[in-house]
């Protein structure tokens, strides 16, 4: 079994790792090793006697999810115990284990669908009803407001969910169920300031009761 090893953390990187604050706020530029406190930390927590499982940790990209779950590998921790992935990974299988029937249109899906309305340009009407859903953009009208009202309905007949409805969707679940997430004790997210303000909702939902 490889060990853990805290050499080559810097003191502020360390008072990171080693703090027994509930909540903390860690700034710091690009390149600085927030990845790999993150791992510190959540195997700090593990050899203190934390179980996997009450452990969540949240992170940008697809690719930060992989590189931890890399790292706990060798550390001898089976990584498909771990709750770590993005906001719409974590999101999905929350809503999942709730409907495990659930269909999830990936953005080949929007295509498809869209273009059986007759819409003409499909990536822009993907991009638009994205910006909707994400509250990146005031209301539709006219004919964006109708794309997206046709989109809307033909999602809702299909029984399925896309990306940008995952995150509204693990909200509102955990807003009806506040057992839905019982058992994490902490939660760890990457790269805080990246987020918008229904993930940090989904997040103060997640961590009642736990330490952040």
């Amino acid at each position: 079994m490889t060990r853990l090893t805290f050499e080559g953390l810097d003191p502020e990187q360390k008072d990171a790792v080693f703090s027994g604050e509930r909540a903390l706020l860690i700034a710091a530029p690009p390149g600085s090793g927030k990845t790999r406190v993150l791992v510190c930390r959540f195997m700090r927590l593990v050899e203190t006697g934390v179980p996997v499982s009450e452990i969540l940790a949240i992170t940008f990209t697809n690719r930060a999810a992989r590189e931890i779950k890399e790292r706990l590998s060798l550390l001898s921790i089976d990584p498909c115990r771990a709750n770590i992935g993005t906001f719409h990974a974590v999101c999905l299988k929350m809503l999942k284990a709730r409907d495990p029937g659930l269909i999830l249109y990936l953005r080949e899906d929007q295509g498809r669908l869209l273009k059986g309305l007759d819409v003409k340009n499909i990536d822009r009407a993907i991009d638009l009803i994205s910006g909707i859903k994400g509250s990146l953009r005031g209301d539709p009208t006219g004919e964006e407001a109708e794309v997206f009202s046709r989109y809307s309905k033909a999602l809702e007949d299909a029984g399925a969910l896309d990306l940008d409805d995952l995150i509204p969707g693990a909200v509102k679940a955990l807003e009806a169920d506040t057992e839905a997430f019982r058992g994490i004790r902490h939660v760890m997210v990457d790269e805080y300031q990246d987020i918008y303000p229904v993930q940090r909702s989904l997040l103060k939902l997640i961590s009642r009761g736990a330490s952040v």
